[in-house]
């Protein structure tokens, strides 16, 4: 059976652009303190991660 290591399974996620798995990019943004999730292949803006996980509403309404 496949499994994610629990160190990359809050990086992978389904590109709603380019339906890559990842696992994705992960970046903070030093003014605000905020961590966000690029998809790996093709740029695209994911969400911000949350200690709940990925909130993907952020990047639609970026």
């Amino acid at each position: 059976m496949w499994k994610t290591r629990d160190s990359e399974s809050l990086r992978c996620h389904l590109c709603p652009t380019c339906d890559s798995l990842g696992p994705h990019m992960a970046w903070a943004d030093e003014e605000t303190e905020e961590s966000w999730l690029d998809c790996i292949d093709c740029g695209t803006l994911l969400g911000r991660l949350t200690p709940q996980g990925l909130d993907p509403q952020v990047a639609l309404a970026g």
